[in-house]
């Protein structure tokens, strides 16, 4: 934002607190050709008061107090602040509140523009305003001082009299009434019988809360001579001797002016940081907003509504976090990861466009770091709850045959297994996000295989047939097992795809997720099989099921050899193993 103007001198250091930045190192401004007289810094803007008595500006601020029209609310340089009145474009004094400007002209006349929530700029309405208007109420009166305190603005009269307008909140401007906003100027009929000859502000320090307190000087000291001053009476205050001709070559330069790129490399930061902060807290309300996905937490203690009504109303602000999981609709929480993956994908765009800078974004890459990882475990959740919902479905499903009494009418039997047998295959089905859930998924199959046995031993049979039924689940999961192959996944989910529905960049990514997705499945078979006890038929020798084990464990190894060939191959690269591979 900044770089030197043309004719620029050094203007004056800056350091300390500015905006949401704290700046640790003094730097050198050089903005404005000629001397400043003073000058009004704001949240990311500066108004400077030149010698020649005009005002200039630069920098950002969209409620107008650049002062430059509603059409330029950016100058990334200085320009000249315009007033209507040409008597009055001659500035003697400055002020800015929280969001306002004040600016008293040589004739007396006081101008103001900016933000106007509380009415502080005095033209009676609650408009901000772009540019320098005079206020009407004090255009026959001489102004001779201005002040500005946040929202409230005062004037001193060379007659002695206290206007004071804006916020006043708790009767602060000190009228006579109570009321909030005041848009125009009042005299403050409280000091009528004394006459003020300046008005000064003080912070209020202390171990208390501070503040900023208005002070009316009454009985005042007239200004002291020039011989009582600090440095002697033969020249003016902060004015320097004269220097001798050689102390020009005898100077040290220790001076370390900023240079334009790092200025401009800093006013570019604080921007970037309110923009971020601005789009974080506006994505963090909408996340509060959404509610689904949200930690189960200490907000959940105000609310206080009856479990049941939960289940009629589950959209009801009384409704805790766990009320909600358990009772709003799956479509409705399907929208919310939705709703909040857009907001990801926000977030790290914002996060991509501080990348590309090198300095001074660690504080803001934190931020939206921070901030993308909670999004993310709100959409983990809201996954993980969808899951869980529709497992607890399947499991009020398979109780209806669970707990049927027993039978050995076949035709029972046999509508019984083909409906297990069906939930037992959309269980394989679904791929769980916690482990939770995965092993709710594990214990649910187990349990309908269990079944699946019970009623395959209760069909009637030859007899020498019941000694193969506890090799049926053996054998089940070996045609499992065969289903996870690398070639059965593609088949499954991409052949008969067309390439615009198949989102990976390469061949070799989309080997890669089918490799993972095989080697995925197969360990959840290894781990029921492992699974001693409840997935065990005590009648199948244990080497069968060991065998099976072994036999998952080749086919992982098999898959990752695999992938790891054709990744050398398209690198260039060839493996001793590789070649005697290739070349049997």
């Amino acid at each position: 934002m900044h770089t030197t103007g043309a004719g620029a001198e050094k203007n004056f250091w800056l350091w300390g607190n500015w905006g949401k930045q704290r700046m640790k190192n003094p730097y050198l401004t050089q903005k404005v050709p000629g001397k400043i007289r003073d000058i009004v810094i704001g949240q990311q803007f500066i108004i400077a008061l030149r010698e020649d008595m005009t005002l200039v500006s630069w920098g950002e601020d969209k409620k107008g107090a650049l002062g430059l029209g509603s059409e330029n609310t950016t100058s990334n340089e200085p320009k000249e602040i315009v007033f209507p009145e040409k008597e009055d474009s001659k500035v003697v004094d400055i002020q800015h509140g929280k969001g306002h400007v004040m600016a008293l002209s040589k004739s007396g006349r006081v101008y103001t523009w900016g933000e106007n929530a509380s009415g502080q700029l005095g033209h009676g309405n609650l408009h901000p305003h772009y540019e320098p208007t005079c206020v009407d109420a004090l255009a026959n009166m001489t102004v001779v001082q201005i002040i500005a305190v946040d929202n409230m603005s005062y004037a001193l009269t060379n007659h002695g009299v206290v206007y004071a307008w804006g916020d006043n909140a708790e009767g602060a401007l000190g009228l006579e009434h109570d009321q909030n906003k005041v848009n125009k100027p009042e005299p403050m009929m409280r000091l009528k019988d004394s006459t003020v000859k300046r008005l000064m502000i003080k912070e209020v320090g202390g171990h208390h809360k501070s503040g900023k307190t208005v002070i009316g000087m009454v009985g005042m000291a007239d200004d002291l001579q020039f011989k009582d001053k600090p440095g002697g009476f033969d020249r003016e205050l902060k004015t320097p001797p004269p220097k001798k001709q050689n102390d020009k070559k005898n100077a040290t330069a220790t001076e370390s002016a900023t240079s334009p790129e790092e200025e401009k490399e800093i006013f570019e930061s604080v921007n970037l940081m309110r923009k971020v902060m601005e789009n974080t807290l506006d994505w963090w309300r909408h996340l509060l907003a959404i509610r689904h996905g949200s930690p189960y937490g200490e907000e959940d203690d105000d609310r206080d509504l009856p479990f049941e009504s939960a289940a009629n109303n589950p959209d009801e602000e009384r409704c805790t976090t766990l009320q909600l999981d358990t009772h709003v609709h799956l479509e409705t929480l399907t929208k919310a990861a939705n709703e909040i993956g857009n907001v990801i994908r926000s977030a790290k765009e914002q996060l991509r466009e501080i990348k590309k800078r090198d300095k001074g974004t660690k504080d803001m890459r934190f931020l939206l770091s921070l901030f993308i990882d909670d999004c993310r475990l709100r959409v983990e959740k809201i996954q993980s709850t969808l899951l869980a919902r529709e497992l607890k479905s399947f499991k009020t499903e398979v109780s209806k045959f669970v707990n049927r009494p027993p039978t050995d009418d076949s035709e029972v039997l046999k509508e019984g297994s083909e409906y297990l047998e069906r939930v037992h295959r959309r269980l394989k089905g679904l791929e769980p996000k916690t482990i939770f859930t995965k092993s709710f998924r594990e214990s649910l199959m187990e349990t309908i295989e269990c079944k699946l046995q019970l009623y395959e031993i209760a069909k009637p049979r030859p007899a020498s047939a019941h000694n193969m039924i506890p090799f049926d689940q053996i054998r089940q999961r070996w045609e499992d097992l065969k289903a996870c192959s690398v070639y059965q996944l593609y088949e499954q989910e991409y052949k008969n795809k067309k390439p615009k529905e198949v989102t990976f960049k390469s061949d070799e990514d989309l080997l890669d997720h089918l490799t993972k997705k095989s080697n995925d499945k197969i360990q959840d078979i290894i781990s029921i099989c492992n699974d001693v006890h409840p997935t065990r038929d005590p009648l199948v020798p244990s080497i069968c099921y060991e065998l099976l084990v072994d036999n998952a464990e080749l086919r992982k190894m098999c898959s990752t050899y695999q992938l790891r060939v054709l990744q050398l191959m398209q690198k260039g690269l060839r493996h001793p193993t590789v070649e005697r591979s290739l070349a049997a």
